[in-house]
């Protein structure tokens, strides 16, 4: 998957699960069509094992120095196998843009969040990005359930990058308890630009000629870690 970075203009961070716990990745990006190949240093992070999940990795890499309005190739690796080539399309600052919005994703059968999102790709190939928002899984610390979501959305998160927003959802634990949401926080390596020790909480993000901020507003939920979650914000 792609998760949207601070500049898009010049910086793509992509990342995928695996159960392969021993074999190093590696991901290659390159000009579109072109025969210049650079290998992206990748970053492994032992995912939490959650509820009814087996133990994964997540491998991700942040790409910069990239160039405006630039398409661009990338392919994953691990061990000797590798994915086809996939593209995408660094934006310019006054270009005009579309981004697909979602609510809600959460459900005991992800299915519907599957049609949803194959639907708005397949309708929509120059969204830039995806926002979600908030809720994307029923219970935050059950690993198949963030498998179905990212399965429901292969193809969408691996054209373009999401720009994730959490919501209480992602604070439920075993036993519907709040908890930190620690599932959420490993997956998806968002912009560090939040308030101190808030960073994958909140973030902002600029694409084109417009700044993003994304807030989070879990009072209830993560008061007994953040017991000034707004005021820090």
């Amino acid at each position: 998957m792609q998760v949207i970075t601070a500049d898009p203009q010049h910086e793509r961070t992509i990342a995928w699960k695996t159960k392969d716990l021993n074999s190093p990745g590696i991901i290659e990006i390159r000009p579109k069509g072109s025969e210049n190949v650079t290998r992206i240093a990748v970053r492994p992070t032992e995912l939490p094992a959650g509820k009814g999940g087996n133990p994964a990795k997540l491998y991700s890499a942040h790409i910069s120095g990239l160039a405006p309005g630039s398409e661009y190739e990338y392919r994953l690796g691990v061990s000797k196998r590798q994915t086809a080539w996939r593209t995408f399309t660094t934006p310019t600052a006054s270009a005009p843009f579309k981004a697909l919005v979602f609510g809600d994703s959460q459900s005991t059968d992800y299915g519907e969040w599957a049609r949803t999102a194959q639907a708005a790709w397949q309708n929509h190939r120059d969204a830039a990005f995806f926002i979600i928002i908030g809720d994307l899984v029923d219970m935050g610390a059950d690993t198949k359930q963030w498998d179905a979501w990212i399965d429901g959305a292969s193809d969408l998160l691996a054209s373009v990058p999401v720009a994730p927003v959490m919501g209480n959802h992602e604070a439920y634990g075993f036993d519907w308890k709040m908890a930190l949401p620690e599932y959420y926080l490993t997956l998806f390596s968002l912009p560090q630009n939040g308030p101190p020790g808030l960073e994958d909480y909140a973030y902002s993000f600029d694409y084109g000629d417009v700044h993003f901020v994304v807030l989070n507003t879990l009072i209830k939920e993560l008061r007994t870690w953040y017991p000034d979650l707004i005021g820090w914000q």
